[in-house]
């Protein structure tokens, strides 16, 4: 089913939402078409669109100021945030060879987020196993740390959308990423 990029009222992209989601704000008069995609049709109970594309909200929706987008937390970037290298030992550690260690390990109540999660090898892996730091006598030669893509939102939408290959693909939604971005100096 098609996706829908749906703008503020001033233009700017505030996320992409289902079909389903932009006719409940058409029909409810809180957003207006601003794109279709060319030849295609929805039938609903009340009557037959163009399908929207790109749909911009009535009334302005201030997006919060202090957001934060962060990278998802995903075994390749959580290898590129330690650049493929051993958090315990520094040696460098192949994708395949990889490991992901829990510093305070889930077996204590460790989480799977950002600020618990290093790349080690299979060594260093074996090594400190359920144990914590303090037990196993191993140093951190590189702290994890929160990896942010964007410190505000209008960054922050704009990067994520970008990241979608096929909304960088679509001629409908490319004009509102473009005005959108930041020029760089």
């Amino acid at each position: 089913m098609p996706q829908v990029l749906k703008l503020n009222s001033a233009y700017m992209p505030l996320e992409v939402i289902s079909l389903k989601k932009a006719i409940n704000l058409i029909e409810r008069k809180k957003a207006e078409v601003v794109e279709i995609y060319e030849g295609k049709y929805l039938n609903t109970f009340k009557q037959v669109y163009e399908m929207p594309a790109v749909i911009r909200l009535v009334s302005f929706v201030c997006p919060k100021k202090d957001m934060k987008f962060i990278k998802p937390m995903t075994r390749q970037n959580i290898y590129d945030e330690f650049k493929g290298t051993c958090a315990y030992c520094g040696s460098h550690v192949s994708r395949q060879n990889m490991t992901i260690d829990h510093i305070i390990p889930r077996s204590s109540g460790g989480q799977s987020s950002w600020l618990n999660l290093v790349v080690a090898c299979k060594k260093c892996n074996t090594k400190k196993g359920c144990k914590s730091l303090e037990e196993s006598g191993m140093k951190l030669l590189q702290k994890p740390r929160v990896p942010i893509l964007a410190d505000s939102f209008q960054k922050g939408m704009i990067q994520k959308l970008k990241a979608i290959k096929w909304i960088t693909s679509k001629k409908e939604f490319l004009s509102y990423l473009y005005w959108n971005v930041e020029l760089e100096e």
